[in-house]
């Protein structure tokens, strides 16, 4: 009886031993890459072993790089995967979720390079005349923390994970769109495994506006998971007490997605920071009486500056042809510099007196930022229609104090208090309906109407003298572009636009000025992986608000006297270039020379009136510009991946005094070492920016070195950098006019040493079915081709 029993609860032990080890198992689902190119690796062995080294488990990768486990134990496993020509790898995995998934970055030998043939693409690529598109493994997409961590296998992006800052061949000027649209969500709280594709455009159409360089545009899927993903981040910043830490929130559920970011950030600037500040100028007027002055500028305190950033937005997919998105952003700001200045005067080669002069300068303002979008499209195959507007509206103040100290060979000191407060508010509205017309299979149409109207209000207090500054304008455009497929070689793009500036100044002065902006772009596709284009393109650069307010004010002391000016015209560049590139696996090359045409440059013209100079904001000169480009990214030696952006050119103003070289060096690498971490570096040196009364360089060369490192499948990221060790930023502003002379010196460095974390939560995703996913990806390479 008793054996009875005993076999009955050995029985019932191993059912529920079963029952316990079915539910603490996994299916697991990897992916062994290239460690430098994040290739996939096919045909690898893949080996699970028990803590005595006992093979338990085992697979081997197919064409794609992916390989399946099935009844894989909750626990930390080790992995060895192996294969021809690459370093043998052993990891230890932690299991955890019943459906996990795992990348595996294996190391190529130096040695075997030659015998190793890797077959299988990460990212599929489509160059068109007006853009190229990207295309990322679904494979990669879902072992990719954020949409960053993804973008950084598109050739030419560079992605900085700490500020979520994206830079194009070197470029920061960047306008990033989500589906087309402007929004204040972050980046980081996308799914990666929402995006369909990435546009990148390095020579925008006429559709955008003038100041913008390159665009990247990512492309959402129709049908997205389900679920919520809240990401954390922090920053701090040795020695320099500095930081920022942000929340952001995204949850899509049913048709909506909402989603909301608080951030704040903190800068305080130390006073060695600031290593050399001068100031050098010198007066001759129309007796030949000469007058000298040397300044030197310190910075004394300055306490935290503080930002505090709240935004929320929502998107709402009414049908699947209409999208409707609206997103706002409130920010608030302010800080607090002091300052010192020591100055010598020279009267005819005679010191004349001595200034000190301490300074407080407080800054505080408020900005709102609404943005509405709307798309619908139609039931014609490509026909869309698209309405981006955003409102924008700012105020802030200013307020100056100073108290000097003159001491006279000749006489008894005297001091001197001044106080100057500033109050400026803007507003601005921005419209544009854009309308995409497939003429036929090869020849499509973009055209447009766009509107743009600012205000500028502002007021001077000091010194007894009040003064005010009332200025709007309206820009209006209108814009078509053409691309036509001319044959399976040949393409061609070109696009109008005409934009009409109308300016009003205290209601009683008005000038309105039409512009034509004409582009051309013909693409040669030389073979699969080399193309050449020619490019044409003219664009606008608008004063900034402050180059236009007319206020008279006293710059250092009494006898400089400076103004803006209200009836300031945009600059405007003509750009003609011819690229050649080669795209090939690892490899992406850019060689561009140009020619660059730059008229009414914005500057400051000076008048001398006795002992005293007048500077005013004018169209003071035009200038062109000789140069060529390079822009490269390969794989060297198997386990270096580098970019460099490097960028050479001549500028001739006419006058030989600022005539010379411009030098723009970009570069950056990764690579994967051992124990998972990632090493980054990124090098900088800008040669020396001609200006037409100076110029601005930085001196070598390396800008950030980053070593990271992700936990908890790669939910968890850490890393730590020294930033800007080896760099100072030097600018050099050179005057030489009939009757005045100045130089003025600033160099200042700030290396850091910073800790930055982030941790991605999501949950509650929906599984799809096999139909379901099969309607996805179906819809997903119809809504590919109709974009084509």
């Amino acid at each position: 009886m008793c054996k009875k029993w005993s076999c009955l609860i050995v029985l019932v032990f191993s059912l529920l031993s079963s029952v316990a080890w079915a539910q603490n198992t996994a299916t697991l689902h990897g992916y062994v890459v290239d460690s430098v190119s994040r290739e996939p690796v096919p045909y690898a062995t893949v080996q699970l072993l028990d803590a005595a080294g006992t093979l338990i488990n085992g697979a081997i990768t197919d064409t794609e790089g992916r390989f399946q486990m099935k009844e894989v134990p909750f626990s930390d496993q080790t992995f060895v995967v192996s294969f021809v020509g690459y370093r043998t790898k052993r990891i230890v995995k932690r299991i955890h979720e019943k459906e996990q998934w795992i990348t595996i970055p294996i190391v190529m030998e130096n040695k075997q390079l030659q015998e190793v043939s890797v077959v299988g693409e990460k990212i599929l690529m489509k160059e068109e005349v007006d853009k190229t598109i990207y295309r990322l493994n679904d494979f990669v997409l879902h072992n990719s923390p954020t949409v960053l961590e993804a973008m950084k296998s598109i050739p030419g992006v560079t992605v900085k994970t700490s500020d979520e800052s994206i830079r194009v061949n070197g470029s920061k000027n960047v306008l990033v769109l989500v589906d087309g649209m402007y929004s204040s969500r972050s980046l980081t709280t996308l799914n990666p495994e929402d995006v369909e594709s990435v546009e990148v455009i390095t020579n925008p159409s006429v559709e955008y506006d003038s100041e913008v360089a390159n665009v990247v545009n990512i492309i959402l899927k129709e049908e997205r998971k389900q679920g919520v993903r809240v990401v954390a981040m922090g920053r701090g910043e040795v020695p320099w007490n500095s930081g920022f830490g942000r929340l952001s929130l995204d949850y899509e559920f049913s048709k909506f997605r909402i989603f909301g970011n608080y951030k704040f950030s903190d800068l305080r600037l130390r006073p060695e920071a600031f290593v050399y500040d001068s100031t050098y100028s010198t007066v001759t007027d129309d007796e030949g009486n000469r007058y000298d002055e040397i300044t030197t500028h310190d910075v004394l305190t300055s306490p935290t500056s503080m930002t505090h950033t709240v935004g929320a937005g929502f998107d709402w997919r009414i049908s699947k042809n209409d999208l409707i998105s609206v997103s706002g952003n409130f920010e608030a700001d302010g800080g607090v510099v002091n300052s010192r200045q020591y100055s010598l005067y020279n009267a005819n080669g005679s010191l004349a007196f001595e200034e000190w002069n301490d300074m407080m300068s407080r800054s505080r303002s408020r900005e709102l930022n609404y943005t509405l979008f709307y798309r619908h499209r139609f039931a014609k195959k490509g026909h869309e229609i698209t309405l981006n507007t955003n409102y924008y509206t700012m105020g802030g103040t200013r307020e100056f104090r100073s108290n000097s100290l003159f001491h006279y060979l000749d006489a008894d000191s005297t001091t001197l208090a001044l106080d100057r407060l500033t109050d400026n508010w803007q507003s601005a509205w921005n419209a544009k309906l854009k309308y995409d017309l497939p003429l036929t299979e090869k020849l499509k149409l973009t055209t447009g109407l766009q509107n743009y109207s600012r205000w500028i209000g502002y007021t001077y207090n000091g010194s007894g003298d009040d003064q005010y500054f009332d200025y709007q304008d309206l820009r209006s455009a209108f814009f078509a572009q053409l691309a036509w497929q001319l044959s399976d070689k040949f393409s061609l793009s070109a696009g109008l636009r005409g934009e009409r500036q109308h300016f009003s100044i205290y209601d009683t002065i008005t000038r309105s000025q039409w512009h034509v902006l004409p582009t051309l772009a013909l693409m040669y596709k030389i073979s699969e992986s080399n193309t050449l284009k020619i490019n044409y393109k003219s664009l606008l650069q608008y004063p900034s608000y402050h180059f236009l307010s007319p206020f008279v004010y006293t710059q250092n002391d009494a006898l400089v006297y400076s103004a803006g000016n209200p009836y300031l015209m945009p600059e405007k560049t003509q750009r003609v270039s011819v690229s050649y590139t080669y795209r090939k696996r690892n490899t992406n090359l850019i060689v561009e020379p140009y020619f660059a045409y730059r008229q009414g440059i914005i500057g400051i013209r000076y008048t001398v009136d006795g002992a005293v100079t007048n500077q005013l904001y004018d169209n003071v000169a035009n200038a062109k510009k000789y140069g060529g480009r390079i822009s490269a990214t390969t794989l060297i030696g198997g386990f270096l991946m580098p970019m460099l952006e490097f960028d050479l050119g001549y500028v001739d103003y006419g006058l030989s005094n600022y005539n010379g070289l411009e030098l723009n060096l970009v570069a950056a690498l990764e690579m994967e070492l051992p124990w998972d971490l990632t090493f980054e570096a990124e090098f900088m040196n800008d040669g020396r920016k001609r200006l037409y009364n100076g110029n601005a360089y930085t001196s070598p060369l390396i800008e950030t070195i980053a070593l990271s490192r992700s936990f908890f499948s790669d939910r968890f990221y850490v890393e730590l950098a020294m930033e800007d060790f080896f760099l100072s930023e030097k600018t050099e502003e050179l005057v030489d006019v009939p009757g005045y002379y100045s130089l003025n010196r600033t160099e200042q460095q700030m290396p850091t040493v910073t800790l930055f974390a982030r941790y991605v939560f999501k949950g509650g995703d929906r599984k799809m079915t096999q139909i379901e996913e099969r309607e996805s990806l179906m819809e997903s390479e119809s809504n590919v081709e109709q974009r084509k």
